[in-house]
């Protein structure tokens, strides 16, 4: 759709604006050309996706060859069995924590707005180290990971957590809003705390990293308060539109990902600006370490507070 992705780089709020777009750069597993994300010679693919997720910035298509994507399709099921091995040797532990309020990283006072980082079920924030990296790297002075067990803590009581974590955060820096990033579970908590409560402060950026909106079937069999957020049609989500209109909304899928698939990730119907991107070939598990994924979160908040200062100087 490269007729509306423009509109949501600049712009008042209005009605739907929904863009799909592959996150730039090339995949790392596959090398300069051809491969995902990498444009021909490997250069940037920063083009805009028309659903399928292979439209090249020149309105043509990778040449890439029909059996790249079943191969980067294995590889990805092969690292999300890796790490969700090692997420099952540190479960007992997992299960056991009581969670901390947050975890800011050592932050130095800078002019953009804080983040607050939300792991998602049965995970710890060390799932965050890549993007937090990232986002310091960036000039992100402040960096927020939210801590919490999935198995004893409820909903109403994490949405309170999120919104006290986002309003300590702009009182330590001055700023005029937050960023809220979560991953899976993550993203439905923040939905449930900007939508469903009255949140303290304004928030400039949601962004989704494999979160299923549209619910899973197997959760209904997880155990634990939090799991009744990723049932389908859960009652604790309403639709985006009922969050502020100056928020933006930045959804991040992968068609590798065998949990949460791509149309349950993505953000569809009515409501604010709404931005769904692509990282091709990456698992559930795997894809917060992916390097496109870091620079794609990156580059949506930096976006947003730049349109952000241009709508508060008009």
């Amino acid at each position: 759709m490269p007729s509306t992705c423009s509109c949501t780089r600049a712009g008042p709020p209005g009605p739907l604006r929904t863009a799909e777009r592959r996150s730039p750069g090339v995949d790392p597993d596959e090398g300069p050309g051809g491969g995902p994300g990498g444009g021909p010679g490997g250069g940037p693919g920063d083009g805009f996706c028309d659903g399928s997720g292979d439209r090249a910035p020149d309105g043509g298509r990778w040449d890439r060859p029909r059996r790249a994507r079943p191969l980067a399709s294995a590889r990805a099921l092969g690292h999300d069995l890796l790490a969700l091995g090692s997420a099952a040797l540190r479960l007992p532990v997992t299960a056991r924590a009581l969670g901390s309020p947050g975890r800011p990283e050592p932050w130095l006072r800078t002019h953009h707005h804080p983040v607050v980082l939300v792991h998602g079920y049965a995970a710890t924030d060390d799932v965050w180290d890549p993007v937090a990296r990232g986002l310091r790297g960036a000039g992100f002075g402040c960096v927020v990971r939210l801590s919490y067990n999935s198995f004893s803590s409820d909903v109403p009581h994490l949405a309170r957590q999120i919104a006290e974590q986002a309003a300590a955060a702009v009182a330590w820096t001055g700023a005029a809003g937050v960023h809220l990033v979560g991953h899976s579970l993550g993203g439905l908590l923040i939905r449930h705390a900007v939508q469903c409560t009255s949140f303290p402060v304004p928030v400039s950026t949601v962004v989704t990293i494999a979160t299923p909106h549209g619910g899973l079937a197997v959760a209904r069999l997880a155990p634990g308060g939090c799991a009744r957020l990723m049932h389908p049609r859960s009652p604790l989500l309403t639709p985006v539109h009922r969050a502020g209109a100056r928020t933006r909304w930045v959804a991040f899928y992968s068609g590798g990902d065998r949990l949460v698939r791509p149309s349950t990730a993505r953000l569809d119907g009515p409501g604010p600006q709404v931005t769904n991107i692509e990282v091709p070939a990456r698992g559930h598990l795997t894809i917060c370490r992916d390097p496109r994924l870091v620079a794609g979160v990156t580059r949506e908040l930096l976006s947003s507070e730049r349109t952000g200062a241009v709508l508060e100087a008009a």
